[in-house]
């Protein structure tokens, strides 16, 4: 601490000064301090919030600014745990599929009776911490906002499930299965008929592992898991915990193998290993809604192979029929509507049954789960997005939604994407 000569025989060797309403009796020595009476040491300083090593213009905007940017990824780690709990298809996917369908295929008049993971999140408390997002002014504010709403309605449907609300709560989430939609499906069905066949060889679990392992590595992601599982409604899935998860007793053609390797990997994980390079989780757990974009991008690449995937070519689309036709049938209606209907094999009609059904209160009364409807909506919208003049890099900072992008480029703070297809 200097103080000016002009001073010194006034003050002595300390100087009383208050600082924010604080007192301070500081030690102090004469010398130049140019036309200042006092000039205090910078390490007296650091319990004011002052930052003595830091030369700043306009230094309120700019301290209120970072002040906010630090409330918001502080809030950003809270959401990103929050999210974590809330775990949907761990809740609602059923548990016992294998012997619900040995049971389903062996008595042509028996409806399957699905059992689920007990239910034991503490909503209150999720609830009560999803409402302390500070009141803040940041540029990506909108997108916390919004998943929070998104994490609210995912608690309804899960206190939802095996309820009469659950297809409400669903629609509320994921969006109605619309006549509109419905028909779209339909003309893209008649449009695609007959099935050509996917005659290309077939390969097992182990040895779909041994590929997507393979391909991880070409890609600079050695460090990904992949694990063989008893059971799972989808043959492989990846999860965001750097695992990919492939179903014991799944077959693959080299032509569907080729599809997934771009759809989980090219897409899911290129999407969350960009997003994990951002300064906010948001962008590796997913922005509220970005599953129609993600899964629309990765049924969009799939496309651009060019393969014969053969039925696989026409799930989104029979999809968005299920789903439809579960909002007025039970399972096995549904299932023989599917299968009469556009004549497919057992093993298909059965999974998508499973996915358009599961969570209802009463499998053989209507309702349904409408949660992929993304794939077919999510491509119509990517393929519109890129033909108006869309890059499909822009899609790929994060997990994120074609309608984020506003906010995202109004940000400004985000590195390009780095895993790109």
């Amino acid at each position: 601490n200097t103080i000016s000569p002009r001073l010194a025989d006034h003050v002595g060797s300390l100087v009383d000064v208050t600082i924010a309403g604080q007192r301070l009796k500081l030690p102090v020595k004469v010398g130049d301090t140019g036309k200042e009476d006092l000039i205090l040491a910078g390490k007296y300083m650091t319990d004011f919030l002052i930052d003595v090593n830091k030369k700043v213009e306009h230094a309120p905007e700019l301290l209120s600014a970072d002040l906010d940017e630090r409330k918001l990824k502080s809030f950003d780690e809270k959401l990103a745990e929050l999210d974590e709990q809330v775990r949907m298809l761990a809740v609602l996917n059923p548990q016992n599929l294998l012997e619900q369908k040995e049971l389903f295929f062996g008595h042509p008049d028996y409806t399957p009776r699905f059992s689920y993971r007990p239910f034991d999140l503490d909503v209150d408390r999720i609830r009560r911490e999803l409402k302390r997002m500070p009141n803040i002014s940041h540029p990506l504010a909108p997108l916390f906002h919004a998943k929070i709403v998104e994490l609210e309605k995912r608690l309804n449907l899960l206190e939802a499930r095996e309820t009469d609300n659950f297809t409400h709560c669903s629609e509320e989430l994921y969006g109605k299965a619309t006549q509109g939609i419905y028909r779209s499906a339909v003309n893209f069905l008649k449009k695609n008929s007959p099935i050509i066949p996917d005659d290309s060889e077939v390969v097992d679990a182990k040895q779909a592992a041994a590929v997507v392992m393979d391909f991880c590595k070409n890609n600079k992601l050695g460090h990904w898991v992949i694990s063989i599982i008893d059971d799972s409604v989808a043959d492989m899935q990846v999860t965001k915990r750097g695992k990919v998860l492939i179903r014991k007793d799944a077959t693959f053609s080299k032509a569907r193998l080729k599809a997934l390797l771009v759809h989980e990997i090219g897409t899911h994980v290129f999407r969350f290993e960009n997003g994990k390079r951002q300064d906010f989780r948001i962008f590796s757990r997913g922005t509220a809604g970005y599953l129609e974009t993600e899964e629309g991008l990765a049924i969009y690449n799939q496309n651009q192979l060019g393969l014969n995937l053969g039925e696989k070519y026409l799930t989104p689309a029979l999809l968005v029929v299920a789903i439809f036709m579960a909002n007025k049938m039970g399972f096995r209606q549904l299932f023989e509507f599917l299968q009469q209907t556009y004549d497919l094999s057992d093993d298909l009609a059965w999974k998508l049954c499973i996915k358009a059904k599961r969570g209802t209160a009463d499998q053989s009364k209507p309702g349904a789960f409408t949660k992929d409807l993304a794939y077919f909506k999510g491509e119509r919208e990517v393929v519109k997005f890129l033909k108006d003049g869309g890059g499909i890099k822009d899609l790929y900072v994060g997990k994120i939604t074609i309608g984020d992008l506003e906010l995202v480029r109004a940000y400004g703070g985000l590195v390009e994407a780095k895993f790109l297809l």
